[in-house]
Parts: structure tokens; C-alpha cells; sequence
């Protein structure tokens, strides 16, 4: 997974939860490609609704999928009532990966976007993770691995083992 940067970094509070409004944190864009995911869509729309950072977009943008996904992207988000700016959109035909994705990165509008798809599924701080680690580093790309992974009709499998002191790989390609 990636987070692509479009402004450089100013300092901020240590923790998103000492601010008072959205306004002292910068915007983030989540943006999701989804195709041909109904196994997995919900959890993965779900898993980016309950991000902690407090100034958050959500753009997911459905390529076409001819099973179930767009209509459990709109049921998920039809039951939504949190805080964050949530925008979706489906294209009537399959445009491809690279026109999908172009196309949730058009719409976002956040300083930082984080990468997501219709399989993913996101811990609770992963944006806030990447959004701190951007700020205080000013990369302008964030890579990180997966943990865990499955299947369809598959159960979850560890990856690899999570340090309690891990953090995100960085890679700092703004030179």
C-alpha cells in the first residue's frame, strides 16, 4: 500500500487526539478502487469509515464490477453515519485499473492520499499512522505491508509477525 503526498509537511501535535478540530490537521484523501470485490468490499469499505484522523475524505470508485460490489459499497455506506466526507462513484463499464485509480485521485482533494482497494482491509490508525509519519518526515512516498492476507472462501493468514514497535518503511522520492 502507498501514500502519495501532494504539498510538503508542516510540524504537528504528537497525536491527532490533542487538536481540537479537523482544521488544525491536514485534509487526507482515502482513495479505494474497487472491482469485482463482493467477498471482501464490505469489510474493506468499513475498515476505511472507522479511521481515527479526524480530517478525512473517503473516495471509493467502483470499475464496472459485474458481481455484487457496487451494491454492497452503497448499502455499507448507506448505514454510515460517522464524521468522514465519504464520495463514491461507478463507472457503467470495466476502464481498467489505471483509469479507476486515476479517476479516485482526481476526485480526492486531501494534502496526502492513501492508497486503498475493494480487498483491503485497514487497522483503525493506519491513516493516522502514515498521516504522522508524513508529517514529521516530509516523504513524499509511504510504503508499508500487508499483515494479513485470504482468500476467497479462505480464512485469514498471518503474514508475517507485527512488532510492537514497528513502524512504517519509508521512502522518500521528493529529491
Amino acid at each position: 500500500a502507498i501514500a502519495v503526498a501532494r504539498s510538503s509537511p508542516r510540524p504537528f501535535p504528537q497525536s491527532t487526539h490533542d487538536t481540537a478540530t479537523t482544521m488544525s490537521v491536514p485534509p487526507v484523501s482515502v482513495v479505494m478502487t474497487t472491482h469485482n470485490h463482493e467477498a471482501f468490499v464490505a469489510d474493506a469499505v468499513r475498515s476505511v469509515l472507522q479511521q481515527t484522523w479526524p480530517n478525512l475524505q473517503i473516495v471509493i470508485s467502483d470499475d464496472g464490477s459485474t458481481d455484487a460490489t457496487w451494491d454492497i459499497v452503497q448499502d455499507v455506506l448507506g448505514q454510515y453515519t460517522g464524521p468522514h466526507r465519504v464520495h463514491a462513484q461507478r463507472h457503467p463499464t470495466n476502464i481498467g485499473a489505471p483509469r479507476n485509480l486515476q479517476s479516485v485521485v482526481d476526485a480526492a482533494t486531501g494534502k496526502l492520499q492513501v492508497l486503498a482497494h475493494g480487498d483491503d482491509i485497514a487497522f483503525p490508525h493506519r491513516v493516522e499512522t502514515i498521516a504522522r509519519l508524513w508529517r514529521c518526515t516530509g516523504a513524499s512516498l509511504i510504503s508499508h505491508n500487508a499483515v494479513l492476507a485470504s482468500g476467497p472462501d479462505q480464512p485469514s493468514k498471518l503474514l508475517r509477525d507485527v512488532q510492537p514497535d514497528e513502524q512504517l518503511s519509508l521512502l522518500d522520492v521528493s529529491a
